[in-house]
């Protein structure tokens, strides 16, 4: 009878050990899978912020030819409609800039990469005269202040 409850016990240890370990490499390849779940969720997001300043972009560009084209054509005319479309265009531009400089404050993209890939347009982004007047100053009525975050925190030396 000893012997039957030992082997009983001796075989419960083996089962519990087998089990342990199996969970633990099943645990280990949950955490990996989350991991890689994470980081290509990451990249996707990341890939959108891209695409949606590289589009805006293209629409400042667009709009900014637009009304050159139609100062250029009808110069006595109002050119108005021309400028709304450009400030319109160029804003969209801003507020794409200010997302993933939101996602950046927020550690929701990798941050290497972001400074990176965005560090020369933040700095003209801020820097250009003609936008700064009018978008920035002064930064406590900004509505850009992810922006200007993101600036001070790359560009204020004095911090």
């Amino acid at each position: 009878m000893e012997i039957i409850a030992v082997i009983i016990a001796g075989l419960s240890l083996l089962i519990a050990t087998l089990s342990y370990f199996s969970s633990r490499k099943t645990a280990h390849t949950a955490s990996e899978r989350a991991s890689k779940a994470e980081r290509l969720a990451e990249g996707g997001l990341e890939l959108s912020l891209t695409e949606s300043i590289s589009s805006s972009k293209q629409r400042v560009i667009e709009a900014s030819i637009a009304w050159s084209n139609f100062k250029s054509d009808k110069p006595d005319q109002s050119d108005d409609l021309y400028k709304k479309a450009f400030y319109a265009s160029l804003e969209d531009n801003l507020n794409a800039y200010e997302k993933a400089c939101s996602l950046y404050l927020d550690e929701k993209i990798d941050k290497i990469r972001f400074e990176k890939d965005y560090t020369r347009e933040i700095m003209n982004l801020v820097e250009n005269e003609a936008q700064n007047d009018r978008y920035f100053n002064p930064p406590n009525t900004s509505l850009y202040k992810a922006i200007l975050k993101v600036y001070d925190k790359w560009f204020n030396l004095e911090k």
